[in-house]
């Protein structure tokens, strides 16, 4: 019985598609073509693999390649132009970065893919692919160093983010210095007698065997797309034949097709709603331990997200201004290890003048919005405010904590909150703006509501 895995976009010769943030079980299979082409123009909706995050990309098991092909079944890739696009990902203190990865490290030989190369002049080797590479074809990669790993380990992708202090993480086998032993067999050669195509095949030197399955590396071919790639290399390669199903099966819709299209469509975009929202969420979430100029820019976005206005900042003079109904709030935004400082209630007063010998805003006075105690978890952190509120009162300003912007926040996405109501507790006669809420939950209520909506769409076409 022949079965098709697909990883990457789905098509219609597909006994299981599988996308990039999914595992699947490939040894459930007979063949298996994967798509890096399809993941390297899309991997900005990735996370890196290391992470492990639900969005993070998920390659099949060195394990299961090993055995899959061991055992006599077959394994085609696409390759891209581009071999180490950028993914998602946080650097250490919890921020988003970006960090590459090899689109390729997840096999389970080593290889030199170098992706500086072009050219057209090529020699085919293996005539089976001759339906492939009759035509004039471009190409630019060159493979070559194909072979057993020195240093060996059954997860590839580790930690990609510099150790604190500049210098780069270090590899290390988790299990064995070497792995098991590959050769290959050149499918295209360059006009220099370089492999821009190629079958990889397990070798048994014990027993004199090599495996009766090959993992095939296939360049990227433009004018092809990934279904007729899939069907051409059943028939060319492993003999299958498509005349049991006549190409013009696929003019007739299926009952409820439209229906069914347009609902996967609607949850598709709820999904990518909802994923925009959490990326944006993981940003604010930094205003519980960040600060400096990247505290002051998110406690803005966060204030902006929720509909109030906010004017720039002015540096030196003032991290930016809200004006509602006649009022100037002069804003101090500044993350501290410890506590509200004295200073920071002084510097407002310098804000204020600076405002006010400018012309900026009328009837002005001062909100303080503090990241304090920022190296503790948010439920230990505690607020002394005898030690400055008579001060605020004085003066007429007001304090915000990030802990509680944060929490407005969460419920304002919720729809527990107005923009309206938010004003109105910045407006509060109270020195000490107050906002009582569960933390962790909500930052885990958005996640809940991605889950819901990909198990409504992967129960479409169930029962």
């Amino acid at each position: 019985m022949r079965r098709i895995f697909v990883k990457g976009p789905d098509c219609s010769v597909a006994d299981t598609h599988v996308d990039w943030d999914d595992s699947g079980n490939i040894k459930d299979h007979t063949h298996a073509f994967i798509d890096l082409i399809d993941l390297q123009l899309h991997a900005h909706e990735f996370a890196h693999p290391y992470f492990g995050w639900e969005e993070s990309v998920n390659f099949p098991d060195r394990r299961d390649i090993v055995q899959f092909i061991g055992a006599g079944n077959n394994v085609v890739i696409r390759l891209p132009e581009e071999l180490s696009p950028y993914f998602s990902g946080e650097d250490h203190d919890g921020n988003d970065e970006k960090y590459q990865a090899n689109l390729l490290s997840w096999l389970p030989f080593g290889i030199d893919a170098s992706d500086d190369e072009n050219g057209d002049l090529i020699e085919l080797v293996n005539e089976e692919w001759d339906w492939y590479f009759a035509e004039q074809f471009n190409w630019s990669i060159v493979l070559k160093d194909i072979g057993q790993l020195h240093t060996f380990t059954w997860d590839p992708y580790l930690d990609p983010r510099p150790k604190k202090g500049g210098s780069k993480a270090l590899r290390s086998p988790t299990k064995g210095e070497y792995g098991p032993h590959f050769d290959f067999w050149p499918i295209a050669v360059d006009n220099v007698d370089r492999a821009i195509a190629t079958e990889v095949r397990l070798i048994d030197e014990s027993e004199d065997r090599v495996s009766p399955g090959a993992v095939y590396l296939i360049p990227e071919k433009e004018s092809q797309d990934l279904d007729d790639f899939i069907r051409q290399s059943l028939t060319h390669l492993f003999e299958f034949d498509f005349d049991s199903v006549p190409g013009w099966v696929d003019n007739y819709e299926l009952p409820n097709q439209k229906k069914v299209e347009q609902d996967i469509n609607d949850i598709e975009n709820q999904i990518d709603s909802l994923e925009s929202t959490i990326r944006k969420a993981r940003e604010f979430r930094t205003m519980l331990f960040d600060t400096g100029n990247s505290l002051e820019d998110t406690v803005r976005e966060a204030l902006r997200y929720m509909d109030i206005s906010v004017d720039s900042e002015k540096p030196g003079h003032r991290d930016g201004g809200i004006q509602i109904d006649g009022e100037t709030y002069i804003l101090e935004i500044t993350g501290t290890d410890g506590g509200v400082s004295h200073g920071k209630i002084s510097q407002l007063d310098r804000h204020l003048s600076d405002a006010e010998s400018e012309g900026y805003g009328t009837n002005r006075t001062g909100l303080l919005i503090v990241n304090h105690d920022r190296k503790n978890d948010p439920e230990n952190r505690t607020l002394n405010t005898e030690n400055f509120v008579d001060e605020l009162e004085e003066r007429g300003y007001k304090l915000l904590t990030t802990i509680q912007l944060y929490s407005i926040l969460s419920a304002y996405e919720r729809g527990e909150l107005t923009t309206e109501e938010v004003v109105e507790m910045i407006t509060t006669e109270d020195s000490i703006i107050q906002f009582d809420d569960d933390l962790a939950e909500s930052a885990t209520d958005i996640l809940s509501r991605v889950d819901n909506v990909k198990r409504l769409l992967s129960g479409l076409f169930q029962d």
